[in-house]
């Protein structure tokens, strides 16, 4: 084996002609890895101040550009502090940013009561409008009930028990503390009566073309004299693709066409004045935006649908709608047959659903 190397190793090998010079080496390479330590920290520092400053002075020009006051603008810089977002420049773009830090800090600094802090809840809500956070395009997903429009239907219900139903009642103001509401029935002006502060309700409602949403939250108040009620933001939006609507207990007649489901598309269309199927007479018991019930004379046979009449003149837009069968019960009178609406011809859920509240609140006016 080759060992000709080993003739030029020695010049590779430090040498030492005593042993503090091996001590001071030692500290020479100690004393180099401190220092750059040292610099990377005091770097890391300077350049961290430099970021916070340079956010800071963005904070400040963008709180400028929006229009905010000097004392909005550090009443801002306290929501980002507390709920301690990585990036406070989010609080000028991302609504759901904007909500989820203004709730914690609402939360933090009242200790969970918000109603013992008006001023606070002034302040935040006349930021939240200098932003334009206060109102959320029909197009966008809603994030949070601070955003509810004046005028939202609510559909509020006692969730511990109590008085049965559902209560249909306005939003008529809404701040970063709580939604207030008023029964939309006058029947209805005595549903809370029984309810006090602290109980909790489920609330169901409804966007314009858009699906439902759904909350628990509890009463802050309860006002007999105004008939209103003031409500806490839920801590959860809960959004619901399939509508569960309401539905409505009537009582009217209607012809109802046999048709091949393969025939049945288009009916609705406008324009079109008769259906070329087996009329079946038909009594309506019960309606919402998604369906109906009816009680009719006899089975229909598979792979076919019902096509309300074309011609129908009721109180519900529902003329010339496809309706497909979901099941059929036997009863005293006929067939009790559940229809599912398939078809509307280019009419919104929305003009049947606002039909049904309005037949809803003639029918209460009128006891």
């Amino acid at each position: 084996m080759d060992q000709s190397f080993r003739t030029v190793t020695p010049y590779f090998r430090l040498r030492y002609d005593s042993p503090w010079e091996y001590e001071l080496l030692t500290y020479f390479v100690i004393a180099v890895a401190l220092t750059a330590a040292v610099s990377i920290a005091i770097a890391s520092v300077v350049r961290r101040y430099r970021d916070r400053k340079r956010a800071k002075q963005s904070f400040r020009h963008i709180s400028v550009e929006r229009g905010l006051s000097e004392s909005q603008c550090r009443q801002l810089e306290m929501i980002s502090i507390e709920a301690r977002i990585v990036d406070p420049l989010l609080l000028f773009s991302s609504l759901t940013t904007f909500d989820r830090s203004v709730a914690q800090y609402l939360k933090q600094q009242t200790n969970g009561h918000v109603a013992g802090n008006t001023k606070l809840v002034d302040r935040i809500y006349k930021i939240r409008q200098r932003l334009g956070f206060d109102q959320v395009p029909t197009s966008h997903l809603l994030p949070s009930t601070r955003e509810l429009p004046l005028g939202q239907k609510l559909m509020v219900w006692p969730a511990n028990g109590g008085r049965s139903g559902f209560c249909q009642c306005a939003v008529t103001h809404r701040d970063d503390q709580a939604i207030t509401a008023v029964p939309v029935l006058r029947e209805d002006e005595g549903f809370f009566a029984t309810l006090g502060s602290g109980d909790l309700v489920k609330v169901r409602f409804w966007r314009d073309d858009d699906t439902e949403y759904r909350f628990r939250s509890r009463i802050i108040e309860s006002v007999p004299e105004t008939t209103g009620i003031t409500i806490a933001h839920g801590d959860t939006l809960q959004r619901i693709q399939k509508r569960d609507f309401f539905r409505l207990e009537v009582q009217f007649d209607v012809v109802l066409y046999v048709v091949p489901s393969t025939k049945a598309e288009g009916v609705a269309k406008a324009g079109v004045t008769a259906v070329s199927g087996t009329p079946v007479a038909a009594t309506v018991t019960d309606i919402s935006g998604g369906g109906m019930s009816a009680i009719i004379d006899g089975p229909v046979p598979d792979d076919h649908v019902f096509v309300v009449d074309p011609k129908f003149e009721g109180a519900f837009p529902i003329a010339g709608i496809n309706c497909v069968i979901i099941d059929q019960v036997s009863s005293p009178d006929g067939l009790q047959t559940r229809l599912e609406f398939r078809d509307l011809g280019g009419r919104s859920e929305s003009d049947l659903v606002n039909a049904i509240y309005r037949h809803q609140i003639e029918h209460a006016s009128r006891r």
